[in-house]
């Protein structure tokens, strides 16, 4: 039982790469700029740095959950956009990834909803309500939320431990309210 977590943790990065190469077959280099700062950073926030946008603290009020800082994961592509995880410390494993994509965030929501529609029954992305986000929904089983902010696509993954849906919210409004 000594390597379980190790196995766990090789899942969720098994499906967080998943959704991000998903992610990056809807985009090309060409169709975003990540290295431009967004217009609407606000408090000292680089808005470009998801890192940036999500404590170690929001995380654990939402989930309950102890996770190390934010880390931008080494073997990206350059058309995920902006990526950062945050992995639990000790217990279950468990995560919470963030993805940015600038100045893409109208065609790149449509293009990601339409990919998932037809998944199976919690795999179906729903419509939520998320403070600050002109549109959002959310896919139950993969614990996805992605909303449109002015436009820019974020994605936010909760997998693993025992966040709810409620608990994805929580952190996307989070996320929104230090975007606009």
């Amino acid at each position: 039982m000594r390597h379980a977590p190790h196995r766990r943790r090789h899942r969720w990065l098994a499906a967080a790469a998943a959704s991000t190469l998903l992610i990056s077959a809807c985009t090309t280099d060409t169709d975003h700029h990540a290295a431009r700062p967004t217009r609407h950073a606000t408090k000292g926030t680089d808005a470009t740095d998801p890192c940036r946008l999500l404590t170690a603290a929001q995380i654990k009020t939402a989930t309950g959950w102890n996770v190390a800082h934010g880390a931008r994961p080494v073997h990206i592509p350059t058309s995920a956009g902006a990526v950062c995880d945050w992995e639990t410390i000790g217990g279950d494993s468990a995560a919470v990834q963030l993805q940015i994509h600038t100045h893409v965030g109208s065609v790149l929501f449509v293009e990601r909803r339409r990919a998932l529609i037809g998944r199976g029954p919690n795999r179906t992305p729903r419509p939520v309500h998320v403070t600050g986000a002109a549109e959002a929904f959310e896919v139950a089983a993969e614990g996805l939320l992605a909303m449109r902010i002015d436009d820019d696509y974020i994605q936010l993954s909760v997998v693993g431990g025992t966040a709810g849906l409620d608990d994805h919210r929580q952190l996307a409004a989070d996320v929104a309210a230090a975007l606009t």
